[in-house]
């Protein structure tokens, strides 16, 4: 959360038991709650549980860095519209089926319109559409055994692997915040996925009802 004083966020991500992700994340907001601009930087090591490169369950790691930018603006009366992106590098390991992975790029976007006090005072609905983060520029080396044409001996030969899904997903998401009191709050979400997985042609919808208890 952005602090009112310093319009600066500072936030840490500690590996749990059985991950070795981790990260720091720096957010400078220019503006007020009406009108803002949020400019970022994340700096992060993932466990593979992200990107999923490397040897292991959840592969070997990647090193990136990426800034990110956010906008935030006012509709009029009780509505208003926020938009996020992400940009950045990363460097993975190269351990295990794929290896000489090299320097890759990867983003995220998404966009919603919402309005407040829609069906009772201080409920929230909102409308959007997003990209998750997936990575667009990219290759790696693999090498896998092929029979010689003649003496029908094996070799191994190198192969070229793009990083970059030729499908990339879209999520379509409706969320519907409602206070039941000052601690208590029931959010229910229904999203919908083209291109699930970043794989052609698959779908896959969702919905998801939460209550949030504050202390």
């Amino acid at each position: 959360m952005i602090s009112p004083e310093t319009g600066m966020a500072l936030h840490l991500l500690a590996p749990q038991a059985g991950s070795e992700s981790l990260g720091l994340s720096l957010v400078r907001r220019f503006g007020d709650d009406t009108a803002a601009l949020d400019l970022g930087l994340k700096l992060a090591r993932d466990g593979g549980e992200v990107f999923g490169l490397g040897s292991g369950a959840n592969g070997s790691g990647t090193t990136a860095a990426a800034l990110t930018v956010g906008l935030r603006g006012s509709l009029g009366g009780d509505g208003f519209v926020q938009m996020g992106a992400e940009f950045g590098l990363a460097n993975a390991d190269g351990s295990g089926a794929l290896n000489d992975v090299g320097q890759m790029s990867f983003n995220s976007f998404g966009a919603e319109v919402g309005q407040h006090n829609v069906f009772s005072s201080g409920d929230r609905l909102t409308v959007g559409i997003s990209a998750p983060i997936a990575v667009t520029a990219g290759t790696a080396r693999t090498e896998i055994a092929l029979r010689r044409p003649g003496d029908g001996k094996a070799r191994m030969a190198a192969i070229a692997v793009p990083l970059a899904p030729e499908a990339r997903e879209i999520d379509f998401r409706i969320s519907y915040d409602l206070p039941i009191s000052d601690s208590t709050a029931l959010r229910l979400d229904l999203i919908h996925a083209n291109d699930f997985g970043n794989r052609q042609d698959e779908t896959d919808s969702a919905a998801a009802l939460t209550l949030r208890i504050t202390f």
